[in-house]
């Protein structure tokens, strides 16, 4: 039997498993002194042989790899090694469908060989749900900002840290710091509890390599690293998987959703730091991205339903007044609302709604799918006669590829 697969595929750069900062993927490059990548991933799914078949065929692995077993500890029955940091557990405690579940598990290590064996994390997160079903649930993944450069040094970070001087939805925060005959061998903060479903842990990674007894060969190298568990992690399974192309965006607006850091002082008596601007150097860092928060379900469910609530609550009946108005273009005019309002939504709103149909298990957006929305709504405004309900009646034709009128009649 061949033996198991140990070393990097000639040709293939990896960086992050010895000497050299990661370059994750040829998608995350985001500036030349930043990188993004996923750190670790874990999946759960059904102990079934044409599950897990599926999910290692998405692995990349050779096509005659060995696996090495082992005893998988007090949860799972057995443990199938793959590669290295890579690891299959089957047999553990059983779903709400009496079957034993099996977890795929890539640490660091097994996410730099995933990569550097042309792994793609879009086709593997799509296989892994495609494959499981809504038995199937990411249950930890890591997204890392690498800051090669020091942008934001030790100092500044501490500082804002201890005097308080940033918004996110928790104020739990801790430092580690070590020191070996005077010489700093460990330097790292955490905002949020380890036992949260989602922490940020910023950490001089130079440092952990060197007191490794690695060689690094770059001047700097900070990591900001988010570790989202349970039905955050699924969360953000799913927009990765839908913004692949967009993973150097993505990574730095779930950063910035998660803590916002902000300009020194408050003024006096007032305790509310979210009334105090940002700290224009993190706003620097992050490249001046948007927001995009992560919620758990019950969430996700609440924020749809207050939407729901809002619009029936404040805008049904100024609708309802709009249709005794003109009831003939009511809903052509609703339509040309909408259409208009399609090129204005951002991948936080969609995100929110893709999040939201995941948990109902309906098919989740895509641009294909805007697409067809757009070329629905436009058959059905076409057949109306105004783009203003209280116009006087005028025909037109609404290019379905750019939403502009082609013609007046």
């Amino acid at each position: 039997m061949p033996s198991k697969m140990s070393s990097t595929p000639s040709g293939v750069s990896v960086g992050g498993l010895t000497k050299s900062p990661p370059i994750a993927t040829r998608l995350s490059k985001w500036k030349l002194n930043k990188n993004v990548c996923i750190d670790w991933f874990t999946y759960t799914f059904p102990s079934e042989e044409r599950v897990y078949d599926q999910i290692l065929s998405a692995l990349c692995l050779r096509e005659n790899f060995e696996v090495e077993q082992s005893f998988g500890g007090r949860m799972y029955s057995k443990m199938m090694q793959l590669d290295e940091g890579t690891s299959l557990w089957l047999n553990g405690p059983k779903n709400a469908l009496g079957i034993p579940t099996a977890k795929l598990e890539l640490t660091g290590m097994g996410c730099r060989q995933f990569e550097a064996r042309g792994g793609s994390w879009a086709v593997l997160f799509t296989i892994c749900s495609l494959a499981s079903g809504e038995s199937g649930r990411c249950t930890r993944i890591d997204t890392v900002i690498d800051d090669f450069e020091g942008e934001l040094s030790h100092d500044e970070l501490y500082l804002k840290l201890y005097n308080r001087e940033y918004t996110s939805n928790t104020f739990v925060r801790s430092f580690e710091v070590a020191l070996n005959r005077d010489a700093l061998t460990q330097w790292s903060v955490y905002v949020g509890s380890k036992f949260a479903d989602a922490f940020l842990n910023i950490y001089d990674k130079k440092l952990e390599q060197i007191a490794q007894g690695k060689d690094v060969w770059v001047q700097d190298w900070m990591r900001y690293e988010m570790r989202w568990h349970h039905e955050k992690a699924n969360s953000v399974m799913l927009q990765i998987t839908n913004r692949y192309n967009d993973l150097n965006i993505l990574i730095p607006e779930l950063l910035s959703g998660f803590v916002e850091f902000k300009e020194h002082g408050l003024k006096d008596g007032d305790r509310n730091w979210y009334r105090v601007k940002p700290w224009r150097k993190w706003v620097k860092f992050l490249d001046g991205v948007s927001k995009v928060k992560v919620r758990n379900q019950k969430e996700i469910e609440q924020s749809i339903a207050k939407k729901k609530d809002w619009f029936e609550r404040s805008v049904s009946k100024v609708l309802a007044q709009l249709y005794l108005s003109n009831p003939q273009r009511f809903s052509s005019y609703v339509g040309s609302v909408v259409f208009n309002k399609l090129e204005e939504l951002e991948s936080k709103d969609l995100a929110l709604v893709n999040n939201f149909l995941d948990s109902k298990g309906k098919v989740l957006l895509d641009p294909e799918h805007l697409q067809k929305l757009r070329n629905d709504l436009t058959v059905m405004i076409n057949q109306g006669v105004s783009l203003d309900l209280l116009d006087e009646e005028e025909k037109f034709v609404i290019d379905p590829n750019t939403g502009e009128v082609l013609t007046n009649a």
